[in-house]
This record gives C-alpha cells, sequence and structure tokens, in this order.
C-alpha cells in the first residue's frame, strides 16, 4: 500500500475539485459531486438513522450530507489522515467518531449495530479485497441496515484509462467494477438489492466546457433516457442501494 500516494491524494483533493490540478477537469469533479449529492437527499428523503457510517469518507464531502440523516452517531472512515483531518473540521449537529484504517480493516467498538453505510469510489481502490471488505462489514450491520455503493462503471472504457492517470487514484492497482460482480459478493454475504441504477452518460463530458445550469439540465434529460434503454450499461458509474437480510 502506497501510503505517501493515499495522503498526497488526500491532501490535494480540494485542489482537484476547484485548481485542474488532474486530468479529470475540476468542473467534471464538481459537476459529479453536485449530481451525488442530489441523489443521496433524494434517497433517504423522509428517513433517519441511529448510526451512519461513511466508509472511505475522504474530505467528507458526502458525510457533510449524511450528517442530516442522522440521529446519534456518524462514523468518518478512511486510510488517509490528510483526508480524515478536513473531513472533521466541517461542522456536524451529531456527535462524530474517526477511524484511520483500510476499508477492509475497518474496525470499532459500537453499543449498538450501523444502519446505514454509504460507499462511494471506495471499493475500486481494492478490488482483489472486496470479499474481506464487505465480510468484515457484516459484524457491525444489523438485519434491514442499508448500504448504498457507489462506483466507476467497467463497462465505460473511459474509466480503464483515467484510473492509470489520476492522482485522485493512487494506489495504482485500481480499477473500475463489474456491478453484477458487486451485486453477488453482498448478496453473497446477506445484502440484497432495493435498487439499482447506472447513470452519467453525456453531462459530465458536456460539463468541461460549460456550467450553464440550463444546458446542463436538459443534457440530464437525455442522460435519464439513455439510463431507460439497453445502453444504460455503459454509463460512467452505477449504483446500488442494498438491505441486509
Amino acid at each position: 500500500m502506497n501510503i505517501p500516494a493515499i495522503e498526497k491524494a488526500g491532501k490535494n483533493y480540494n485542489s482537484y475539485m476547484y485548481e485542474d490540478r488532474d486530468i479529470i477537469p475540476s468542473n467534471v469533479y464538481r459537476y459529479q459531486i453536485q449530481l451525488r449529492k442530489n441523489m443521496l437527499e433524494q434517497e433517504l428523503k423522509n428517513k433517519t438513522f441511529d448510526v451512519v457510517l461513511d466508509l472511505g469518507c475522504g474530505i467528507g464531502i458526502n458525510s457533510v450530507i449524511l450528517d442530516s440523516f442522522t440521529n446519534k452517531l456518524l462514523i468518518l472512515s478512511d486510510l488517509s489522515k490528510e483526508a480524515i483531518t478536513t473531513a472533521k473540521s466541517h461542522q456536524y449537529k451529531n456527535k462524530i467518531m474517526v477511524k484511520v484504517c483500510d476499508a477492509k480493516e475497518f474496525n470499532i467498538n459500537l453499543h449498538s449495530k450501523i444502519n446505514l453505510v454509504h460507499i462511494c469510489g471506495v471499493l475500486h481502490h481494492l478490488p482483489s479485497d472486496l470479499d474481506e471488505c464487505i465480510s468484515n462489514l457484516t459484524k457491525y450491520t444489523a438485519k434491514k441496515t442499508i448500504v448504498i455503493v457507489d462506483e466507476p462503471n467497467a463497462l465505460n472504457p473511459f474509466w480503464w484509462i483515467v484510473m492509470k492517470l489520476s492522482d485522485a487514484d493512487p494506489v495504482g492497482n485500481e480499477r473500475p467494477l463489474l456491478l453484477s460482480n458487486i451485486l453477488t459478493k453482498f448478496k453473497h454475504y446477506g445484502y440484497l438489492p432495493n435498487k439499482i441504477s447506472y447513470y452519467a452518460y453525456f453531462t459530465p463530458l458536456l460539463s468541461t466546457l460549460t456550467n450553464n445550469k440550463r444546458v446542463l439540465a436538459q443534457c440530464e434529460k437525455i442522460d435519464l433516457a439513455m439510463s431507460k434503454t439497453f445502453i444504460k450499461m455503459f454509463g460512467w458509474r452505477w449504483r446500488i442501494i442494498f438491505e441486509s437480510f
């Protein structure tokens, strides 16, 4: 594990988003972040959870959103100390706990089980350790725990190139993941899918050219239409909402 490279990525993530310091343009980072924020808020609307885990929280972009749907405890976990430092600096309404560790080695002493787990852009960093990561997660989740997984899509050739060049993927063995493979592995460990979706087609590319919300909104309608056709499986990313049983 290349810890120095991971710490560098954790420290510089803000610059990737705002200063075009990565092969992926900052506009694309920001667009994708806002899109996933909107998706998360819609998925969790009118729901709350006592204990929430943001596994691979990075600099806490999604942690702040998850805090709004947490009743008691929000757990921030990431391998990068630099990223965790930034994540902790945000304003939270709930008590937070911090765990610096690899996702597959997550461990924490809790008096109750975790009710919601958020895993966004994490699993592709450890493609050879998926079973270990998911199996370990079962120790901390209860029946009916919701697990949201969001990853780059292996069927989109864009990612196979970018992951070899992007500073935001510092481990060196990252690779995009097949939705079907993740479905199989999570089912094996007792998590069934409630919702499956591919998303983002033309809009991320268009966002490199314009920030015009009206233009992007029109393109999102095209993306939505594409997500309902046979070519949906070639979206930039996929997203699954699991529930443990």
